[in-house]
């Protein structure tokens, strides 16, 4: 028998849709008033008004609603289509029978805008490849989340007292794209779910393997002086010559290439002798650091707002 699901608009429906398939899933599961989607590695979850039961492809029926206008009807056809009607238009959507949510984890801590800043600092970070789970995560950890490319180790204090757990760059630019109030966070030894303020979830998969240890890199003493605003112009004119990759760290001196008459030199006094560094460790340093100081292996630590880091020199 056919089920009817009435509604005067369907932007609940489609932003629901939109949602659960930011994963990249084709299909996503709508029953007990949800929709939800799951990928390999990515599971997401929308509260929805519509008593429907199916699985269904999510682009067309993004597409049937999209084209529909006022007075909305949709209406289940027994379990393998749906009906779509609105003034005079009628969209016909094939469905899949078995309905199969996934359970998000369960809420083990309150969270707040201090955690999607975190996130939103050290994405850039994190690469969606690697060798190793260090380069491919965001460890939480405490108050603090982590991230490095092994060229630079970044720590940000958040305050928000996190379970030890690895966040994949996929399910980070999910929470970031999503642009969402960020509520609860819950985890389990394999997964790891993010609550969002108006109810909908993100539940990912936690990366296997174990994270280098932060702390032996990062608690060292240091002697740290102000990053000036002469040193930041003097960074910033370098790093604008096309071809740069590195930057040259000199006694007195940044320069955007090796050779002595090639790129841009940049004239600082008093600039202790550093390394070469990739540009995009010296671009975080110039947008986080506050101040800086260089060890005898040519490492630049630093120190910005909630943040501090270590950049390794690529040559030397």
């Amino acid at each position: 028998m056919a089920r009817k699901s009435k509604s005067l608009h369907s932007s609940g429906l489609l932003n629901a849709l939109s949602f659960v398939g930011m994963n990249g899933a084709e299909y996503c599961q709508i029953g007990h008033n949800w929709v939800t989607s799951i990928t390999d590695n990515i599971c997401m979850g929308f509260a929805i008004e519509e008593t429907l039961a199916c699985q269904a492809n999510i682009k067309a029926l993004t597409h049937s609603l999209t084209r529909a206008k006022d007075q909305v009807t949709i209406t289940q056809l027994d379990i393998d289509k749906l009906h779509v009607s609105s003034n005079g238009l009628e969209v016909y959507v094939n469905c899949e029978a078995e309905v199969k949510h996934v359970e998000p984890d369960k809420r083990f801590c309150a969270i707040d805008s201090r955690f999607t800043k975190c996130l939103d600092i050290l994405h850039s970070i994190v690469s969606a490849h690697g060798d190793h789970i260090s380069v491919k995560s965001v460890l939480c950890y405490g108050s603090s989340c982590f991230a490095t490319n092994r060229h630079i180790l970044i720590e940000f204090w958040n305050g928000i007292d996190l379970p030890y757990c690895k966040l994949s760059k996929k399910f980070v630019d999910l929470i970031l794209k999503s642009k969402k109030e960020v509520e609860y966070f819950g985890y389990s030894i394999s997964s790891v779910t993010v609550y969002f303020k108006d109810g909908s979830w993100i539940m990912g998969r936690q990366e296997k393997g174990d994270w280098i240890n932060p702390f032996e890199i990062l608690n060292v003493p240091t002697e740290m002086q102000p990053l000036t605003a002469n040193f930041k112009t003097s960074l910033k004119a370098v790093l604008g010559f096309a071809g740069a990759t590195t930057v040259t760290w000199g006694a007195g001196r940044l320069q955007s290439h090796a050779g002595e008459r090639e790129g841009a030199i940049s004239a600082i006094a008093d600039l202790a002798e550093g390394g070469t560094y990739g540009t995009k460790e010296m671009k975080f340093l110039l947008d986080n650091g506050n101040e800086f100081c260089i060890d005898a292996n040519k490492v630049v630590r630093f120190f910005g707002s909630n943040i501090r880091g270590a950049i390794s020199s690529r040559i030397g």
